[in-house]
């Protein structure tokens, strides 16, 4: 009988010591762009990928959306509870403010590559009820990453 398959001796395979993995380092990040919603690719069509600052501010983003214990596939300490603050009706406007600094800084301070977030200035915009701008800088070890947004 014939084989398709050639045969091979997996004892020899996995036992070779010519064939080391490569070890990973730093955190590869995939980036991701909010306004195609769509992860971003290079010209072969695979989804690009940072270990440096560009992917650290991807990653603030991504933690600003996604609103905390929502989603299982991330820990208890990932994402921001902003949203929730919001829509507190016992909450006056100071309060919130003051509520939305805390969960803002929360959200970004669990991640070993942040080392600080600077003092968080909120606004309200314009006339809209219950819609802020925050403004503040993340200090992480890739540099400090300027933040301006709506929350």
């Amino acid at each position: 009988m014939s084989r398709i398959l050639p045969h091979v001796d997996l004892q020899t395979a996995f036992n070779n010591d010519d064939h080391k993995s490569e070890e990973i380092t730093g955190y590869l990040t995939p980036l991701f762009d909010y306004g195609t919603c769509e992860f971003a690719a290079d010209a072969n069509g695979a989804v690009t990928l940072d270990d440096g600052q560009r992917g650290m501010a991807n990653l603030i983003e991504k933690i600003h959306r996604a609103q905390r214990n929502a989603y299982q596939v991330y820990n208890d300490a990932y994402g921001t509870e902003a949203r929730s603050v919001l829509i507190d009706h016992e909450l006056n406007e100071a309060g919130k403010i003051l509520r939305l600094k805390d969960a803002i800084r929360e959200s970004l301070i669990y991640d070993d590559r942040v080392i600080d977030v600077s003092v968080i200035n909120i606004e309200r915009q314009s006339d809209e009820k219950d819609a802020f701008v925050a403004e503040y800088t993340v200090y992480t070890i890739y540099g400090n990453i300027p933040v301006r947004r709506e929350v």
